[in-house]
C-alpha cells in the first residue's frame, strides 16, 4: 500500500500542551489535553482536521459562497476560500433547520476568525454581510476575538445555534451569543446595551469571580457546560441542571454554577445534546469519568439517557445522574467507555455514540434519517424512531461485533465513523448536498454504515499504516525535499523497520534517511509485523533536489557564571528538564515570519539551513513553530527554572542580561552564501549544586570521617599523572534522564545551575552525557573506585555522609556507588559541599605453597578444635615459604594509598594492618581464626570479613588421605583497604606432595585405678608401619613405653581401626603421653600430648562443656567448695552445697568464658575453663 504524509501546517500553534493524538479510541485520561473536535459535524456538513493537519470541509453550504454544497473534501485554504490569510488552527459550526436547511461555520487562523454559511445561524447577522466566506471583526478587533486573546491563545472553539464559545490556553472561558443572554454566563438575563448580541463575554461564577482553569467547554442550543483543571463541572444558560434537583425541571442560570460530580470520580469528558421538539427544548448532559463509567442527566424524550426508560432525570433524590446500560438489566452498566460523541452542533435530534474499551460502537437516542444505523429500512428525516442502547446493524463495510472503531462524530442528521484499517470514513444518515462525501449532491439515506472513497483520515486516529517525519524537512522553492539534510522517519504501527526500495537514498539503523544524489525520487518502505490491516508494509515516495543551502551553526550552553562567554568547563544543553523536552530554534525572515523551526540537539548544538541570501534572525522557542507565521507569545516563554544570561555573536560584544533586552533573539544576520558559526545563547538554572571531587585514601573511615583529601585534578594527583580521562558530574531526573552534565574543574570542583528543585540524583562518572539522554551507570577508569559521598549543606534529602547506615537516601547499598541524592527544601536554592571521594582500589597477592605431607600435624594447636579426618598447619608456620617474597604464609595485598610496596598490607609485625574477606573455601579445607577475648576461636565460613587480620591467629586444616587434586587445599580472599574498598578475589593455595598419611580419629589417655589406659583410633592409614607410645614427666624428655604395629594390611586402610595399650606403671603426679606414628619409609609424625595425674583431684570432671544452661561436676566430695569467676576475676558463685553429679545452673550468666575452681580441705585446688554459649 502507499502512503502520503506532508507537513503539519498547524504544528507549534495553539497551546503548548496541545496533543491532537489524545483523541477517540487513542485518548488517555488527561482531561486537560483531550481534543474533542478533530472532526465536527452539524446538520449536513462536516469539517475535519486530517492526518496532515489540514482542515477540509464538505456538505451543504460548505462552498466559499456559503450556499452551495460540496460532495468531496475541500481544503480550507486561500485558493478555495479567497481572502483567507494565516494558517487554520481551529474550526466550529452550528446548524438549524426549520423550513429551510441552514448552517454556518467558522475557521480560526493565525490571523483571526473567518465565517461563511447562512447568516445568523451562529453569529448575529450584524457581524456578517452575506453568506459568503469573510473575515469577522468584533468590537473593532480585526481578529474577531475577545480583548487580550490572540488566535494562538485559543485552546478550544465550539458552537451551537446562536452561540460561539472559546477556551484559552490559560483557562479563560468566553462566549458570544444571540440565542439567550443567559448563555453569556456573565450574569446577564436580557440583551441590552451591556449585554450585546455582538460582543464577547467572560464567563463568571458570580459578579466578581471569573470562571478560571477551564480545560474543556461544550455548547448546545440552550446550555453551556465547562470542565476545570481541578475536576469541577459548571453549567449556565436557559436550560440547566446541577444534579442536586429532585425533579427534571430545568432552570435558567446566568452565572457558571457548579454541578455535582457523578460517582465522585475524576472526569475525563463532558458533553450535551438537545431536543428541539421536546416542548421546553430540554438539554441532556453526559459525563465520562476516567474509570470508564458513563453518566447522563436531563431530558429523555427520545431515550437519550440510555437507561431503557423514557423518564427524564432528576426524578427523585435517588435518581439524578443515571447510568446508561448495555441492556435492560440494571447491573449491565456501561463501565468500560473510552470515548463518546453527542449531537451538540445541531439542536434538533438528541443522539449519542460511545466507543468502549474493546473498540466497539454503541449508540442510542433519535434515529432520524437513520443516523444511528439501527434499521435496515431507511428512517424518515423527521424525529424518527427512538432507540435504547444498541449497536448499528452490520453492513458490507462494517461488522459491529468485530470491527474496531477509532472515533465517531454525532452530527445533526449524519454520523461519521472512523474504522480500523479504513483509509476513508464511514457514514450513516441523510446523504444530501454532499453530506456523506460520496462524490454526489444527490439525496438519499444511508441506514447502514457506508465507506466513501474520498474522505481521508482524521488527525490523531492512525487507522491505517503510515510513514511520517519526526520533524518537517526543509523544502526547496519547488516544494521538494532538500537533499542536503537527513530526515528522521517514523512509522505506524510501531516496531517496524525501513528500507529504500527505489532511488538513491539510505536509511540507517536510527531511521535517518539520507540522499545520495542531488535530485530524484526515493521510495521508502516501512515493514511491520504482524500484518496490520492485511498489510505488511507501506510505501512513501519522497521527491528531492539539491537546494545548496547556507548553514548557520550555533549552540545553547550552560552559562553558570552568567558572563556570556563559553568557557572551557561549560557545556552545551538543549534545556531538557522534567516536563520539557528541550528548546527549538527558529529562523525568521526579515518580516519576522518563521522560515525553519528545528529542535536543538541534546548537546545544545543546532544548524539552520538558509536557501536564499538576505537578512535573518534566530529565535529560541519552547516548541516547534509553524512556517510562515510569527512565533506566538506562548511559544517564547522560558520553562520555569531557566533564565537567559544573554547571547553571543562572532565579532560583537556579548549581549548580557539584564541589559540585553531580547537575550533569546539574535537579529540582523546577513547570509550571503558562506556558512556562519558560533551563534550562541547562554542559559542557567535557578537552583545551584556545587561540590568537589577528592582523591580520598580513607573514604569515610578517617580520623574525622569526611569526604576530603587532595582535589582529583591537582597536577600532583595520581589521577592526573596517570593521564586518566576527564570526570563529569551528571544530574539525573526522576525519569532517569540527564538534566545536566558538567566537567570537574582543574581545582577538583564542579558547579551546576539546575532549572528545577525536584529531587535529583547526582553521579560522578567518566561518561559525558547530554540533557534528555537516558543516564548510563557511572564508571571510573582502571582500578579507580568510589570511596565516599557527602550530602553537603542545605540538602533536603539527607545530611552528613552517605555511609549506608540509614534508610531512604542513606540506605544500605547507597554507600560508595558514586551517587548522591539532592533536593531543595522550601525557598532554598543552594546545596553545596556535595563532595565525592575516589581512590585506587587495592590488589590482593596470590599465594601458593607446596609442602611435605608430614608438615601437616595431627590434632590441633592449643585452644583450637581437633577435627576428625583433618590435619592442620598454622598460617604463621615457617614451613610456608614463598620463594618470590618474604611474606611467609600470610594473606597479603597492595594498596596505592595505604601500602604501595607489594604485599605490605598483610597484618604481620612491621607492616600495615589490613582487613580481608575470605571468599570461597575449597573442598577438604577448613579455616579457624582466634578472635581472642570472649569470642575466641571461630570457624571461618565463606564470605567472612576479618578486621585487622593477624597471621598468628589463623589455622588451616586439610583433610587427610586425599589423593590426586584433592591434595590441594586453600581458599580465595580479597583485601579491604582503609577506605573500605575491596580488591578482586585471588587464590591462597597449599598443595601437599602426597596424601596426608593417617587420620587420627582419636587419641585418649584414661586413668583407671592405678593404670593409664591409652586408646586411639584411625579412620584411614596410608603406608603406616605402626605406633610408638612415649611418656614424659616434663613434656621435654620422652621415653618409649611400647611399639604397637599397624593393624592395616601393608599399612593401608580406608576403614576405622582401633588400638589400646595399658600402662600399668604410671608415676605419682603428672604423666604425659604422646604417640609417634612411623611410616614404612621411615617418616614419622607425633600426636597431640595427653596428660593424666595420679593424685586426689584427678577424678574431677565437668560436663557438658561448653554449656548452655546447666552443668554437673563429677567426683566432688562433701567438703569440696565450688567457685565460679568471670574472666575479669570477679567472683560470681561460692558454694559448698553441691554434690557430685548435681545440676548447677548458670542460665543467668552471659555467654562467655568462666573459671570454675574446686577447693578441697586438704588444700588441693583445681581450675577448669567453662564456656557458656
Amino acid at each position: 500500500m502507499s502512503d502520503s504524509i506532508g507537513q503539519n501546517p498547524g504544528a507549534g500553534l495553539s497551546c503548548s500542551t496541545t496533543d491532537y493524538s489524545n483523541y477517540g479510541f487513542n485518548s488517555n485520561n488527561q482531561a486537560a489535553t483531550i481534543e474533542y473536535d478533530n472532526i465536527i459535524s452539524a446538520f449536513h456538513t462536516t469539517i475535519m482536521r486530517n492526518h496532515e493537519g489540514k482542515f477540509v470541509i464538505w456538505g451543504s453550504n460548505s462552498n466559499a459562497d456559503g450556499n452551495q454544497g460540496q460532495s468531496l473534501p475541500v481544503e480550507i485554504n486561500n485558493i478555495n476560500y479567497p481572502g483567507l490569510t494565516g494558517i487554520p488552527i481551529k474550526a466550529a459550526m452550528a446548524s438549524f433547520i426549520a423550513t429551510t436547511e441552514s448552517n454556518q461555520q467558522v475557521v480560526l487562523t493565525t490571523e483571526g476568525l473567518y465565517v461563511w454559511g447562512n447568516v445568523g445561524v451562529m453569529l448575529h447577522s450584524k457581524l456578517t454581510q452575506s453568506n459568503a466566506f469573510q473575515k469577522v471583526v468584533i468590537n473593532g478587533k480585526s481578529d474577531g476575538l475577545p480583548a487580550g486573546v490572540s488566535p494562538v491563545d485559543v485552546k478550544m472553539l465550539v458552537a451551537a445555534q446562536g452561540t460561539l464559545a472559546l477556551v484559552t490556553c490559560s483557562g479563560e472561558a468566553w462566549v458570544i451569543t444571540n440565542s439567550s443572554a443567559y448563555m453569556r454566563g456573565d450574569g446577564s438575563i436580557d440583551f441590552g446595551e451591556t449585554a450585546s448580541k455582538t460582543s464577547w463575554s467572560r464567563v463568571k461564577k458570580d459578579a466578581s469571580t471569573n470562571l478560571d482553569n477551564v480545560v474543556a467547554m461544550r455548547c448546545s442550543y440552550n446550555t453551556m457546560m465547562a470542565l476545570t483543571s481541578n475536576n469541577e463541572i459548571y453549567t449556565w444558560g436557559r436550560r440547566t441542571l446541577t444534579g442536586n434537583e429532585v425533579t427534571a425541571n430545568q432552570q435558567k442560570r446566568a452565572f457558571a454554577t457548579k454541578m455535582t460530580i457523578p460517582g465522585n470520580g475524576q472526569v475525563k469528558m463532558i458533553g450535551m445534546t438537545n431536543y428541539l421538539f421536546g416542548g421546553s427544548n430540554p438539554v441532556t448532559y453526559y459525563v465520562l469519568n476516567t474509570d470508564g463509567k458513563l453518566y447522563a442527566m436531563g431530558g429523555n424524550d427520545l431515550k437519550q439517557l440510555g437507561d431503557f426508560t423514557l423518564l427524564s432525570s432528576p426524578s427523585s433524590s435517588n435518581r439524578q445522574w443515571v447510568r446508561p446500560r448495555y441492556s435492560p438489566d440494571n447491573n449491565n452498566l456501561m463501565d468500560n467507555i473510552k470515548w463518546f460523541s453527542s449531537n451538540e452542533s445541531d439542536r434538533q435530534y438528541p443522539t449519542i455514540h460511545v466507543i468502549n474499551n474493546d473498540g466497539r460502537l454503541w449508540n442510542w437516542g433519535s434515529n432520524s434519517a437513520s443516523m444511528l444505523g439501527r434499521t435496515v429500512v431507511p428512517q424518515s428525516n423527521g424525529a424518527g424512531q427512538a432507540f435504547d442502547p444498541g449497536q448499528p446493524i452490520a453492513s458490507e463495510y462494517f461488522n459491529p461485533i468485530t470491527d474496531k472503531v477509532y472515533t465517531v462524530e454525532a452530527g445533526g442528521h449524519i454520523s461519521v465513523i472512523s474504522l480500523q484499517c479504513q483509509g476513508n470514513l464511514g457514514f450513516l444518515g441523510h446523504n444530501i448536498e454532499g453530506s456523506c462525501s460520496a462524490g454526489t449532491l444527490d439525496e438519499g439515506n444511508l441506514p447502514l454504515v457506508h465507506i466513501t472513497e474520498a474522505s481521508g483520515q482524521i488527525d490523531g486516529v492512525n487507522s491505517m499504516p503510515s510513514i511520517s517525519y519526526i520533524e518537517e524537512p526543509l523544502l526547496s522553492i519547488n516544494g521538494k525535499v532538500c537533499s542536503e539534510q537527513r530526515i528522521q522517519l517514523i512509522g505506524y504501527p510501531a516496531g517496524g523497520y525501513f528500507t529504500v526500495e527505489e532511488g538513491n537514498g539510505v536509511v540507517d539503523s536510527l531511521k535517518m534517511l539520507s540522499f545520495v544524489e542531488g535530485q530524484g525520487v526515493v521510495k521508502v518502505r516501512y515493514h511491520f509485523s504482524p500484518n496490520y490491516c492485511s498489510e505488511s508494509y507501506v510505501d512513501k515516495n519522497i521527491e528531492y533536489e539539491n537546494c545548496s543551502p547556507t548553514h548557520i551553526h550555533g549552540r545553547i550552553w550552560l552559562d553558570n557564571n552568567a558572563d556570556v562567554t563559553l568557557d572551557t568547563y561549560e557545556s552545551g544543553t538543549n534545556g531538557y528538564k522534567s516536563g520539557f523536552g528541550g528548546f527549538w530554534v527558529n529562523l525568521l525572515d526579515n518580516n519576522g515570519l518563521v522560515v525553519q523551526s528545528i529542535k536543538v540537539e541534546s548537546d545544545g548544538s543546532f544548524s539552520l539551513s538558509v536557501l536564499n541570501q538576505g537578512t535573518y534572525s534566530i529565535l529560541l522557542s519552547n516548541m516547534e513553530v509553524a512556517r510562515g507565521v510569527r512565533p506566538p507569545a506562548h511559544t517564547l516563554t522560558l520553562p520555569e527554572g531557566w533564565t537567559f544570561t544573554g547571547h553571543s555573536v562572532p565579532g560583537q560584544v556579548p549581549c548580557v542580561s539584564p541589559a540585553c533586552i531580547t537575550p533569546g533573539l539574535i537579529t540582523d544576520i546577513t547570509v550571503n552564501g558562506v556558512d556562519l558559526q558560533d551563534y550562541l545563547f547562554g542559559i542557567k538554572g535557578a537552583y545551584r549544586v556545587k561540590g568537589a571531587v577528592f582523591h580520598d585514601s580513607d573514604g569515610l573511615n578517617g580520623d574525622i570521617p569526611d569526604v576530603d583529601g587532595n582535589p582529583i585534578n591537582d597536577q600532583a594527583s595520581d589521577y592526573v599523572t596517570q593521564n586518566n580521562p576527564a570526570l563529569y558530574v551528571s544530574a539525573i531526573d526522576q525519569f532517569g534522564k540527564i538534566l545536566q552534565t558538567v566537567p570537574v574543574n582543574a581545582d577538583g570542583a564542579y558547579d551546576m545551575m539546575l532549572p528545577g528543585k525536584d529531587v535529583i540524583n547526582l553521579q560522578l562518572t567518566m561518561r559525558k552525557q547530554f540533557p534528555g539522554e537516558t543516564a548510563l551507570p557511572p564508571i571510573l577508569p582502571g582500578k579507580w573506585a568510589y570511596c565516599g559521598e557527602s550530602f553537603g549543606l542545605g540538602n533536603g534529602s539527607g545530611s552528613g555522609l552517605n555511609d549506608g547506615t540509614g534508610s531512604g537516601n542513606n540506605a544500605i547499598g547507597t554507600k560508595y556507588n558514586g551517587k548522591i541524592v539532592v533536593s531543595f527544601s522550601g525557598s532554598n536554592t543552594l546545596v553545596e559541599m556535595v563532595n565525592f571521594g575516589i581512590e585506587q582500589a587495592p590488589t590482593a597477592i596470590s599465594r601458593n605453597f607446596i609442602l611435605q605431607w608430614n608438615d601437616f600435624k595431627d590434632g590441633a594447636p592449643t585452644g583450637f578444635p581437633t577435627l576428625q579426618d583433618y590435619r592442620y598447619i598454622t598460617m604463621s608456620s615457617s614451613l610456608l615459604i614463598d620463594p618470590n617474597n618474604d611474606l611467609m604464609g600470610n594473606i597479603a595485598g597492595t594498596d596505592p594509598e595505604d601500602c604501595p610496596d607489594e604485599g605490605s598490607c598483610n597484618g604481620t609485625d612491621g607492616n600495615q594492618s589490613a582487613s580481608f574477606i575470605i571468599g570461597t573455601i575449597q573442598s577438604g579445607t577448613r579455616l579457624f581464626y582466634d578472635y581472642g577475648g570472649t569470642i575466641g576461636v571461630v570457624e571461618i565460613l565463606p564470605n567472612t570479613t576479618i578486621v585487622d587480620f593477624n597471621i598468628e591467629k589463623m589455622v588451616i586444616y586439610g583433610k587427610a588421605n586425599e589423593s590426586g587434586d584433592a591434595n590441594n587445599f586453600g581458599f580465595s580472599y580479597a583485601i579491604i583497604d582503609r577506605a573500605g574498598i575491596a580488591s578482586a578475589f585471588t587464590e591462597y593455595g597449599v598443595k601437599a606432595n602426597s596424601p596426608l598419611p593417617i587420620v587420627l580419629l582419636k587419641f585418649d589417655v584414661i586413668k583407671h585405678k592405678n593404670t593409664a589406659e591409652i586408646l586411639w583410633a584411625t579412620s584411614s592409614e596410608v603406608n603406616n608401619k605402626g605406633f610408638e607410645i612415649q611418656k614424659s614427666f616434663n613434656g621435654k624428655d620422652w621415653n618409649s613405653v611400647q611399639f604397637v604395629e599397624s593393624k592395616a594390611y601393608l599399612g593401608n586402610s580406608s576403614i576405622q581401626l582401633s588400638y589400646q595399650y595399658s600402662d600399668n606403671n604410671p608415676a605419682q603426679g603428672v604423666n604425659i603421653y604422646r604417640m609417634k606414628q612411623i611410616d614404612r619409609d621411615g617418616m614419622m609424625q607425633y600426636s597431640p600430648m595427653k596428660t593424666v595425674t595420679f593424685d586426689g583431684l584427678t577424678n574431677i570432671e565437668i560436663y557438658p562443656n561448653p554449656v548452655n544452661q546447666n552443668f554437673v561436676i563429677n567426683g566432688l566430695e562433701e567438703s569440696d567448695n565450688v567457685k565460679i569467676f568471670d574472666v575479669m576475676g570477679i567472683l560470681l558463685l561460692d558454694c559448698k552445697k553441691y554434690k557430685s553429679g548435681e545440676l548447677i545452673s548458670i542460665d543467668r550468666f552471659r555467654s562467655g568464658v568462666y573459671n570454675v575452681v574446686i577447693e578441697r580441705q586438704s588444700g588441693e585446688v583445681k581450675t577448669f575453663k567453662l564456656i557458656k554459649i
